[in-house]
């Protein structure tokens, strides 16, 4: 699954029997052991498709925000459709999870934060992380800029809360990579 493996180890893990146990919550939830390869894919593929779908409504939704001009409900336009949006997946999300792990057992294995950071730090080297890091600074300078300048205050600072948490993240797994080396 070498498109998504970032996110594959925010929510797999192997336990030392070698079986996979999926985290739907990450560190925030229990974990279920999954017996059967196809439950793996199945997620999997799950995951590939909310990704592609998310591309494309997040480009529709921005597309809404900026050319829709309603003086007087701007700010609930910019309110309420990242609500709707970010409901819509949580949602999908939930029943899937509920679905796909109703009959699996659980685990007593906790998955750490410092499990994913180490094998992120596995899947990718240096400059591949060094080169993520940039994209994401950039990203974050800029929506740093709007807040200075006072334009998009609302998604300027949604994007500077969650570029910066990404930065911190990523700054930490170039971290663990530099001490995986040494």
């Amino acid at each position: 699954m070498g498109d998504l493996k970032g996110f594959e180890n925010v929510v797999f893990k192997k336990d030392t029997a070698e079986k996979t146990l999926f985290y739907p919550w990450s560190v925030f939830g229990k974990g279920f052991i999954l017996e059967a390869d196809n439950t793996y894919q199945t997620i999997c593929q799950f995951f590939k498709k909310v990704g592609f779908i998310a591309i494309a409504i997040c480009i529709i939704a921005a597309v809404i925000l900026e050319t829709v001009i309603l003086p007087r409900f701007q700010i609930v336009l910019y309110i309420v459709l990242p609500l709707i949006v970010i409901s819509f997946f949580a949602s999908w999300y939930y029943l899937f999870v509920k679905k796909i792990t109703k009959n699996l057992a659980t685990t007593n294995e906790q998955i750490k934060r410092t499990d994913i950071y180490d094998e992120m730090a596995k899947s990718y080297s240096v400059p591949a992380l060094i080169l993520i890091e940039l994209f994401f600074f950039v990203f974050f300078t800029i929506a740093v800029w709007f807040l200075l300048i006072g334009e998009y205050i609302i998604t300027a600072s949604l994007a500077t809360v969650i570029l910066g948490i990404t930065c911190v993240l990523i700054k930490n797994v170039i971290a663990k990579k530099i001490q995986q080396l040494k």
